[in-house]
């Protein structure tokens, strides 16, 4: 399991989920020593960032508490397939589809950017749909510590 420490801003009413706080860099480890795979260069990769996360068992948990939080390595794999295999993909559909017509070399080039363009396009719309979210979505497992 890849997992990392929270702190709990806000529990549903049901006790289903809560609101978690994580620091993103303590989140990844190669993040952390430096070593990342690049998916911050768009984004913020330092601070905190907030998300609603599952509570896997009956736990009595407190807004203020420490948490575990695990995302199962199965998971984590999807999701770099899924975020990085459309794009891949594409630029392998559309500079096989250059070369097989025997374009120019500068053809062949812009063929490539059209298809990961699109790959990306496919990867953003898929992982934009809440079934899709929901797999990639870090679990509360335990209570490390907190509010007494």
């Amino acid at each position: 399991m890849q997992t990392a420490r929270g702190q709990i801003l806000s529990i549903r009413s049901d006790g289903a989920a809560a609101t978690v706080t994580v620091n993103t860099v303590d989140f990844c480890a190669r993040c952390a020593s430096g070593k990342g795979c690049g998916a911050g260069v768009f984004g913020s990769s330092s601070g905190s960032r907030h998300f609603e996360a599952p509570i896997s068992a009956a736990m009595d948990l407190c807004e203020g508490d420490e948490v575990q939080i695990e995302l199962a390595p199965h998971n984590v794999l999807r999701a770099a397939l899924q975020v990085y295999g459309a794009p891949l993909l594409g630029v392998l559909i559309m500079t096989g589809i250059a070369y097989l017509a025997d374009l120019p070399d500068w053809q062949g080039a812009v063929a490539g950017g059209v298809g990961v363009l699109a790959g990306a396009a496919v990867s953003r719309y898929r992982l934009k749909r809440a079934r899709c979210l929901r797999q990639f979505t870090p679990v509360i497992t335990r209570r490390l510590a907190g509010t007494e």
